[in-house]
């Protein structure tokens, strides 16, 4: 029997969409998972084991994902909650939490760019009093010790742009290559047009290939 390309495609198109479908439900429900995890744990006085569970949550971000935020909003609850009660190794385990799940979810645009200023001056003041509690008045001066933590947090730790345009435009040029070998590659009967094909075939791993390497790179 002889399909339309357009009837014959719509199945592939589907199947694309589909997949992001799970993959966007896997990340959501991962989300979901480690923050409702963080709070057993939190419930049950392990608050370590909740820091851990709230800095994965942050990890599976997913745009509009509410689990993402939530996490944040634990670890700075736990956090403030730390400095207050004076346990500076639960402070510090909170917020150097915080601060990786935010540069874990960056990429062209950082999800949580409006906590980080906040997070670094909290880090940088909890650290010089760790190291001046640790070392004494041995070398730089509180002050001193201040500067240097404030510098080494202020460091720009982003992503290389050219990378991260290049995980970008590989992915979407990764998704147009698939309708392309869709809808340019196979005929009416879904049998394989050898050089619209083939440049497909071509563009997609090479998409892919970019993707990939910005991902790694960026």
């Amino acid at each position: 029997m002889t399909f339309s390309r357009s009837h014959g495609a719509l199945p592939w198109m589907v199947a694309v969409g589909l997949v992001f479908a799970a993959l966007g439900l896997r990340v959501g429900l991962e989300g979901r998972a480690e923050l409702a995890a963080g709070h057993s744990a939190e419930a049950g006085s392990t608050t370590e084991s909740a820091i851990e569970h709230y800095g994965y949550a942050m990890r599976w971000y997913l745009p509009f994902a509410s689990a993402p935020v939530e996490a944040a909003d634990a670890l700075d609850r736990i956090a403030l909650a730390a400095a207050s009660a004076g346990d500076r190794p639960t402070e510090l385990l909170a917020l150097r939490r915080l601060r990786a799940g935010i540069f874990a979810t960056r990429s062209l645009y950082t999800p949580f760019i409006e906590r980080r200023a906040d997070v670094d001056e909290r880090l940088a003041r909890v650290t010089t009093e760790e190291d001046w509690e640790t070392n004494g008045s041995e070398g730089l001066s509180r002050e001193d010790r201040l500067a240097a933590h404030r510098g080494y947090l202020a460091l720009d730790h982003a992503p290389h742009a050219a990378w991260a345009m290049a995980a970008s435009l590989g992915f979407l040029g990764f998704v147009a290559s698939l309708f392309a070998l869709i809808f340019r590659g196979l005929d009416a009967e879904l049998r394989p047009r050898r050089r619209p094909a083939l440049l497909c075939a071509a563009s997609t791993l090479v998409c892919l290939a970019a993707w990939i390497a910005g991902m790694a790179l960026a």
